[in-house]
């Protein structure tokens, strides 16, 4: 999928449904609309399937998990 329609999604999931914008947030639901990170998108599935809305802690610690961790993963080749 093109990576600047997935930033207008995801800017406009945050918008709509009053999420601060931030590097993490934007960085999270791009991720999610992407589709790629499978581990992460299972997560905000599981999330989202409370009906509450996802704290900022919650967010920083998803990033953290599914993001920084990964990428780590990736760079080492593992």
């Amino acid at each position: 999928m093109n990576h600047q329609i997935v930033a207008r999604k995801a800017i406009g999931h945050l918008t709509k449904n009053d999420i601060e914008p931030t590097p993490v947030t934007f960085s999270i639901w791009f991720l999610y609309y992407l589709g790629e990170n499978k581990a992460l998108i299972a997560r905000m599935k599981s999330f989202l399937s409370t009906g509450q809305p996802i704290s900022g802690a919650s967010y920083e610690k998803l990033y953290e998990v599914y993001v920084l961790k990964e990428h780590f993963r990736e760079s080492l080749g593992l």
